[in-house]
């Protein structure tokens, strides 16, 4: 930051330094009560905002340090904090934005006995700088994230795109989750034939039979359907012959699917036998992938739709 951190009556921090820790304050407070359209906690659910950064979640725990330490002493704002704890929140600027020996300095000067605290806040800087950046954007939940990947293709241009990069090995990458599509496939029509599960061997879209490609639709259709999820399942609900087992296979498969989607890469050895048990709650996109894609063609070949 470069600046003196105390004039030379002891222990009174300079202008320049107090100013800095003013600017950071107003830099935190609004990551954690605008940036997002929310107010952000440390108690928040995470998972509800997958497009903020691990910085942002650093910037909102230190705002709550800030708040806390201005309401243990009572005062209005900052300005009306005494030495002892204007140092407190001096600590606190310079282990997110202090040279290391700017910090040191600080930390020679502590008298609250929060050094150790200071330098976890530190550490947790230098890690939370490290991570990548999120791959929602600021204020796209998981399910418009989700969508976004996946759209702006036709079916068949989904499911082929889909088809080359699980048969290229590409679907590591998670760039998108158009290998769902293709990958259910695949795997359903080995199982019914009880065969190895070979990933080049999965047909392509013109070789689908049209129960095939209507529940091939359906889970398209679910990648892409972002937060109207709902809709989607009132659709088939109460349809025979097996409507409302479609409608949970849907929200299993988008549950799962989004969870992919925030992942930055995908495991290698996707699961070739059968799905676990429908009860488990922990159920990945691949098994509920699968049981949609099985549901959905029983559920189209009712229909008179082969």
């Amino acid at each position: 930051m470069g600046f003196t951190l105390f004039r030379k009556k002891r222990h009174a921090m300079s202008d320049t330094a107090w100013q800095s820790v003013k600017t950071f304050h107003a830099e935190i407070r609004t990551i954690a009560l605008v940036k997002h359209g929310t107010i952000l906690t440390t108690a928040t659910n995470r998972r509800h905002y997958p497009g903020v950064s691990e910085t942002d979640w650093m910037a909102v725990q230190v705002y709550e340090l800030f708040e806390d330490v201005r309401e243990k002493a009572g005062a209005q704002d900052l300005d009306a904090l005494g030495p002892e704890h204007r140092h407190i929140l001096l600590m606190a600027t310079l282990a997110a934005k202090g040279t290391q020996a700017e910090f040191d300095s600080a930390l020679k000067h502590d008298r609250s006995v929060m050094s150790e605290h200071m330098r976890g806040l530190r550490d947790g800087w230098a890690w939370a700088r490290s991570m990548p950046a999120p791959r929602a954007l600021p204020g796209e939940s998981a399910a418009e994230m989700l969508a976004r990947f996946n759209r702006g293709l036709t079916l068949d241009e989904a499911y082929n795109r889909g088809r080359e990069t699980l048969i290229s090995g590409r679907f590591i990458d998670n760039d998108t989750q158009l290998f769902l599509l293709p990958y259910a496939v695949q795997r359903l029509q080995a199982l019914g034939a009880q065969i190895p599960c070979v990933w080049r061997n999965a047909p392509a879209f013109k070789n689908l039979h049209m129960a095939e490609r209507n529940a091939v639709g359906l889970m398209y259709r679910t990648l892409c359907i972002s937060d109207d999820v709902l809709e989607l399942m009132n659709e088939v609900l109460e349809e025979p012959p097996n409507g409302d087992l479609v409608m949970e296979c849907i929200k299993m498969f988008h549950n799962g699917a989004t969870r992919l989607a925030l992942a930055d890469s995908v495991t290698a050895d996707l699961p070739t036998g059968r799905p676990d048990s429908v009860h488990d709650m922990q159920l990945t996109a691949f098994d509920t992938g699968l049981r949609l894609l099985d549901a959905a063609m029983r559920y189209y070949a009712a229909r008179n739709d082969v």
